[in-house]
C-alpha cells in the first residue's frame, strides 16, 4: 500500500491523517448547544483557501452530500480541506475543530467496521481498552440527533476512524469533545473539538461556539 502521512496545520500537530490510495490492510459543555435553524442562519460564504484567515461570518461547505454550514468568529482557519474531511485552527496550535463523514469506526487498533449510525460509532469506541471514553449523552444537534463524548487515547496514534481522506489518528496528550451525528441519507458526520488536555476547558469554551451553530441542509 502506498500511503503518506498528513500532519495537521498547527505546527505541533499530533492529530494525524494516512491518505491512502487503497484501504490498509492493518495497520475533544456540559449539556448539548442549542443549534441554529435555516430560519434564522444568515447566507452562508464558501470558506478561503486553506491557512488564510478567515473573517467573521456564516460558511457552507459542499463537499458532503448534503451541505454543512457553521458560523465562524474570528481567529479561525481552514486546515485540511478534502471533500469528506475539513478542520479548523486557530494560528498554530490547538483547539481544532474537525468534521468529517467517516465511513468506518475501529474496533480495535487494526479492525474496522462500517460507521452506519451514531449509536454503532459510540458503541464501538466505548469498548476499547486503549482509550478512555466518558460523559456519553444522546444529544440532538444542527436537527439531526446522535451521541456526544469526551475521548482520549493511551497510546501514540491510535486510529479512530477511516474514510476518504484515510486514517485519523490521535495522541494521548489531546482530548477531544465528539459529535457524532446520524446524516441524511445513511453513515455519520463526526464532528470533534480537539485540544491539549491540560487547556481542554480553553478549547471547549472556544470551540462550542462554532459547533453550536451548525446546520445541515437535509
Amino acid at each position: 500500500m502506498e500511503g503518506r502521512t498528513v500532519k495537521a496545520f498547527a505546527a505541533v500537530a499530533a492529530i494525524l491523517l494516512t491518505s491512502c490510495s487503497s484501504s490498509p490492510s492493518s495497520a475533544p459543555s456540559s449539556s448539548p448547544p442549542t443549534s441554529a435553524t435555516s430560519s434564522t442562519a444568515a447566507p452562508a460564504a464558501t470558506f478561503p483557501r486553506p491557512q488564510a484567515a478567515i473573517q467573521p461570518g456564516r460558511y457552507r461547505w459542499d463537499g458532503f452530500e448534503s451541505p454543512i454550514s457553521i458560523e465562524l468568529g474570528p481567529g479561525w482557519a481552514l486546515g485540511h480541506d478534502n471533500p469528506a474531511f475539513f478542520d479548523l485552527f486557530r494560528g498554530s496550535d490547538f483547539p481544532s475543530i474537525s468534521f468529517a463523514r467517516f465511513t468506518d469506526v475501529y474496533v480495535d487498533g487494526t479492525t474496522r467496521a462500517a460507521a452506519v449510525d451514531a449509536e454503532t460509532v459510540a458503541t464501538a469506541l466505548m469498548a476499547r481498552t486503549d482509550m478512555t471514553v466518558a460523559d456519553s449523552s444522546s444529544i440532538e444537534l444542527g436537527g439531526r440527533g446522535g451521541r456526544q463524548f469526551d475521548l482520549v487515547t493511551l497510546n501514540p496514534r491510535t486510529p479512530l476512524f477511516f474514510g476518504p481522506a484515510g486514517d485519523f489518528k490521535l495522541d494521548p496528550e489531546f482530548k477531544t469533545r465528539y459529535r457524532v451525528l446520524d446524516f441524511p441519507g445513511g453513515g455519520v458526520l463526526v464532528i470533534g473539538i480537539h485540544s491539549r488536555v491540560e487547556g481542554f476547558d480553553d478549547g471547549i469554551a472556544l470551540g462550542e461556539p462554532v459547533v453550536s451553530t451548525l446546520i445541515v441542509q437535509s
